[in-house]
């Protein structure tokens, strides 16, 4: 869109409770479309998803890091799916969506620099996958567009987020060392399996990893693949 067109926008002033005067510019078709009124209700509901969000985040940061998560009513912390100080990575891409640059990136050095990878901890392979693995890769993929934030050559190919995000998910692949190719629940992130770890598991637990999984192997061409065992997967039903 050019100069010309933004300059000839119409300009709106509303006041929300939260955020107080705000102006802003509107394509004359979008203003078209929406009133004002459904525009500043839009406004005030995002700047109160904001301010819930902070108030989590503050209190998190306050109360419970560097341990997983919050417990609310006591105003402590509790490790619950390895303490990898979950709840920094849980909110690493939610950070930039709300434009938060300078946060996201004092919290992504954190978390790069103090996760440790090889601890002696029995994880959910289903939640370290969905929450770590997808939420660092999350991270790393909008970290491109952070002006203040240095961007390794190669990128989005490389870069910390990445590199951590790939180191988790060679710890949770001996977990797939089964008769079906379905995964054990849980891996032990420094001496894998253990030996009487029960192979029952859910097909959420093998089908939601080709996501994460699959985007690895595309953008380090690693291969972060498992296979699955259909002869061996309810003999009893084929």
């Amino acid at each position: 869109m050019s100069r010309r067109t933004m300059s000839h926008m119409p300009r709106f002033r509303v006041t929300t409770r939260t955020a107080g005067m705000v102006e802003f510019e509107l394509p004359l078709e979008y203003a078209k479309r929406e009133t004002v009124a459904l525009i500043v209700f839009k406004m005030s509901v995002r700047d109160k998803v904001k301010s819930m969000f902070y108030h989590a985040y503050d209190s998190y940061l306050k109360y419970a890091f560097p341990l997983d998560e919050l417990k609310p009513i006591s105003c402590s912390g509790m490790d619950t799916w390895g303490g990898f100080s979950l709840s920094l990575i849980d909110s690493l891409d939610t950070l930039l969506i709300m434009g938060n640059e300078t946060e996201f990136i004092r919290a992504a050095s954190i978390v790069v620099n103090s996760t440790k990878v090889d601890a002696n901890v029995n994880v959910s392979v289903f939640e370290t996958n969905i929450r770590v693995v997808g939420g660092l890769l999350t991270a790393h993929f909008l970290s491109g567009r952070v002006t203040g934030m240095k961007k390794e050559a190669g990128w989005p190919c490389s870069g910390p987020l990445l590199r951590l995000a790939e180191r988790f998910a060679q710890k949770l692949l001996p977990a797939f060392n089964t008769d079906t190719g379905m995964p054990y629940g849980t891996v032990n992130l420094r001496y894998g399996v253990h030996r009487y770890e029960t192979p029952i598991t859910c097909t959420a637990g093998v089908g939601t990893m080709i996501l994460e999984f699959g985007t690895l192997s595309r953008i380090t061409g690693e291969h972060f693949t498992f296979f699955l065992r259909p002869d061996n997967i309810c003999p009893s039903h084929r």
